[in-house]
């Protein structure tokens, strides 16, 4: 099995790699990935942390572990590495967001909500306070516990909403931006606000 992983996304037709991940070691978020050989990994990780643009040749099948030779290393202006860096940075923070909440979170959430919906109990829309008191005053134990979990994890759903939305902005921000100035402000607002 080859151990190190790099992901990449397209954009304009490339596949550029943003990452570098060893799986003995690390953590491997969802996502794009090719296999990289290890006589390579050293290379093409310095590139990708250079702030330069890595990216697969065309060509290159993407089923086998890829050397320093299926590699593509566009330079670019400070400017522009600084940008790249951010953007990777940012990045990883939205394949990071599966861990804020966990599948079996989310799923929980869902059939609670389903309960609800086959009681004849919709929690949304201008109703929301009358709902929590129908069900408050029902008397049914499960119900309420229900009802205790569904709006703990529903505040857990609006905080990983508005934390992608923060990233989202940010990302988009950084895209914009004209200069280097420009670039830190941004970034460290972000980093700031919880990024």
């Amino acid at each position: 099995m080859n151990d190190y992983v790099g992901k990449y996304y397209q954009s304009d037709g490339m596949y550029i790699v943003t990452n570098i991940f060893d799986r003995r070691t690390s953590l491997v978020p969802p996502g794009n990935y090719v296999k990289i050989k290890p006589s390579s990994v050293v290379a093409v990780n310095n590139a990708v942390r250079s702030g330069d643009i890595v990216k697969i040749k065309k060509g290159v099948k993407k089923n086998k572990p890829l050397g320093i030779e299926d590699f593509e290393v566009i330079e670019v202006s400070e400017t522009e590495k600084k940008r790249t860096s951010y953007q990777i940075d940012i990045h990883n923070e939205i394949a990071e967001l599966p861990l804020v909440m966990s599948s079996i979170e989310i799923l929980d959430f869902m059939m609670i909500f389903a309960k609800f919906a086959e009681k004849g109990i919709f929690i949304w829309g201008n109703e929301v306070e009358e709902k929590y008191l129908e069900i408050l005053n029902s008397g049914e134990e499960s119900l309420i516990q229900d009802l205790e979990r569904f709006l703990e994890l529903k505040d857990k759903v609006g905080s990983v909403i508005r934390y992608f939305q923060n990233i989202k902005k940010h990302e988009e921000m950084i895209n914009k931006a004209k200069n280097e100035d420009e670039l830190d402000k941004i970034y460290q607002s972000f980093k700031g606000a919880g990024g």
